[in-house]
């Protein structure tokens, strides 16, 4: 994740604010909430997948920040592992298991689902102490998740 994951025409970096930037500000949605609004509010299920596939790809410890500060990225993650678990416990499967893709909600399929789940250990693992807000915004939906992984919260 320390290479330039976006390249720009004229061989800038993607990297820092801006158009094509992954996580900065600027003037232009970055790559990360475009992806966000994707997973959220694309009619197309295969898309949402992949949203949360790339979102779950893009997760380091140098992207970590970055996923932290955006509420409604945390909230895509949340929702989707929580609805794979939901599922799982309900007697819906394993999501993935010999290639199946189950839809667990009307939103997300396990395997999005499960990509992330997965995802937000990716922030949990990455998460410093020093990046106090960022914690305090992962660890309550770590909690949602693992709580509903053991079966006692239902969505």
């Amino acid at each position: 994740c320390r290479q330039p994951l976006l390249q720009h025409p004229h061989g800038h970096s993607g990297r820092g604010s801006g158009t094509g930037s992954i996580g900065g500000g600027g003037g232009s949605q970055s790559l990360l909430d475009e992806l966000t609004d994707a997973a959220r509010h694309d009619p197309d299920a295969q898309v949402r997948d992949k949203a949360v596939a790339t979102l779950h790809n893009l997760a380091c410890a140098d992207t970590a920040g970055g996923f932290a500060r955006r509420p409604a990225l945390l909230e895509v993650l949340s929702d989707a592992a929580m609805a794979y678990h939901n599922a799982y416990n309900n007697g819906g499967g394993s999501g993935g298991a010999g290639g199946t893709r189950m839809p667990t909600t009307g939103r997300y399929t396990a395997d999005a689902g499960n990509l992330a789940n997965r995802t937000l250990r990716v922030l949990e693992r990455s998460i410093t102490e020093d990046m106090v807000e960022e914690y305090r915004a992962v660890r309550p939906l770590l909690d949602g998740v693992a709580n509903a992984a053991a079966g006692r919260v239902s969505v």
